[in-house]
């Protein structure tokens, strides 16, 4: 019999901010999804169990004060459900998916409580070499449309193609399609892996997912799941990758949040936000936080909008290879402004990534983060957080870009012990802020700054010429 389980139930709300832990350090729980329901409570889910081998779909349901209750699909058909989607249908019962194995897909049909209502199996094609999970949306007619994808074999190795499903609401199969190399021409992608599902707004979906040397495309399909064309993600010979939205701007247009690489010097790295076309087109990318030799961000996460328009995008960062890693939180506008920065370490462990993150209706947003080892260690907990807006520090907005051996020769010595020359212009303002985004030194009309009273660190230099151009430098202090 098809069970779901009430684990916990907890009440642990303040006024701004609180956070709930789940998981310990001797269990295996990833709450990797978010989603807001109709009462406006968010769910996280993904799974748990003891190891990352043995675990089962798992919900936690939190409202704004902070009261949770959590739950896992208890039967062993859903053992190791993986790459979990879900969304809430118009009767309020949930649709989700997931894949076992890569070599089937699981449709399950939950109510308010998470008791399982209707399941479905779908094995993967007998051609394709894996069928993975991937994205759920709630189409324009009520019902569920899943994009994900399967990998063929092929002469030239693996190489990924999308599938359609669409369910009704009790994960019967309406329509579906399964591309394949030969009958998707168009851009290539080895072992595809889909980002993102989103709805047209005239009809039809979009995908957001891998493309050619580790950027992204954009993926117009129409309503019958025909494939119209695609695009890549390219800015000015920098890669834009691991690209993530999930909200269109009034003017058809996505807002993306991803990472800018360049070609040349793949350790360069910034966080950068791009306008997207319908076709595909990039009207304008801006880079708001550089990282030279020192941080790299390995994946962003998530967004959530407020009002179409704030939005949240968590990121996780690591300052080296080896780690260790952290989670920054960027509060941006609708016009690419940087309006303020979060971020949430620990000491207790190797990484601290988000999973996902929600809009709250008093403009704040709630996140759920991992705690967990690199080396040596299965387990993962973490906790889910509500901040408030004004727990985000103001960083710099508007800073243009500027290309970077120029921004190279204008601050000198870096590091730095007791003061830092800045060579090529003249300055009207600089700003020096430390690691949490706070100011922490202003200098005026000066072309010197004077660092010696200032922590061992690193620090991220705001600096406008009396032109009005913006720079930005990252300055070692030892």
């Amino acid at each position: 019999m098809m069970i779901c389980c009430l684990m916990v139930m907890a009440a642990v709300g303040y006024a701004q901010q609180w956070e709930i832990d789940f998981g310990d350090a001797s269990t295996y729980t990833w709450l990797s999804q978010g989603i807001t329901d109709r009462e406006q409570n968010a769910i996280f889910f993904g799974k748990s169990g003891y190891d990352k081998t043995d675990c089962y779909p798992y919900f936690i349901r939190v409202d704004e004060e902070g009261n949770h209750q959590s739950y896992v699909l208890g039967d062993e058909q859903f053992h190791n459900l993986n790459k979990p989607s879900m969304v809430q249908m118009e009767d309020g019962n949930f649709f989700m998916v997931g894949d076992v194995e890569k070599s089937a897909i699981y449709a399950i049909v939950l109510d308010s409580d998470f008791n399982v209502l209707s399941f479905k199996r779908y094995d993967k094609p007998e051609d394709a070499h894996s069928m993975v999970g991937g994205h759920l949306v709630l189409d324009y007619d009520g019902t569920v449309v899943l994009a994900g994808s399967c990998n063929y074999e092929t002469g030239n190795g693996v190489w990924g193609r999308h599938y359609f499903c669409r369910f009704d609401n009790q994960a019967d199969t309406i329509a579906s399609r399964f591309y394949t190399p030969e009958t998707q021409p168009g851009i290539l992608a080895y072992e595809y892996e889909l980002d993102q599902l989103l709805l047209n707004p005239h009809g039809g979906f979009v995908l957001l997912g891998a493309g050619i040397n580790g950027s992204r495309s954009i993926l117009r399909f129409d309503s019958d799941f025909n494939y119209l064309g695609g695009n890549q993600l390219y800015a000015n010979r920098r890669q834009f990758s691991d690209a993530y939205s999930d909200h269109w701007l009034p003017n058809d247009q996505l807002l993306v949040m991803g990472r800018v690489a360049s070609f040349d010097d793949p350790y360069f790295e910034s966080i950068g936000l791009a306008k997207l076309g319908l076709d595909g087109t990039m009207e304008s990318i801006e880079r708001f936080y550089c990282n030279r030799d020192t941080m790299l961000l390995t994946q962003n996460r998530c967004m959530a909008y407020y009002n179409d328009t704030t939005i949240y995008g968590a990121i996780d960062c690591k300052w080296n290879l080896a780690g260790p890693s952290i989670t920054r939180i960027c509060l941006v506008d609708t016009e690419m402004e940087v309006l303020g920065l979060k971020e949430i370490t620990t000491e207790a462990c190797d990484y601290y990534a988000p999973g996902s993150i929600l809009s709250t209706p008093d403009g704040g947003c709630i996140i759920s983060v991992m705690e967990y080892h690199a080396f040596g260690e299965n387990h993962y907990h973490g906790k889910i957080i509500k901040l408030s807006r004004e727990d985000f520090n103001p960083i710099p907005c508007g800073v243009k870009e500027v290309p970077q051996e120029a921004i190279k020769a204008l601050v000198y010595p870096n590091p730095a012990k007791e003061k830092v020359t800045i060579d090529g212009i003249e300055v009207a303002e600089v700003q020096v802020y430390n690691a949490l985004g706070q100011v922490v030194k202003t200098v005026r009309n000066s072309n010197e700054i004077n660092v010696a009273g200032l922590a061992e660190g690193v620090y991220l230099v705001r600096i406008k010429d009396v032109e009005g151009r913006d720079f930005l430098e990252k300055v070692m202090v030892r």
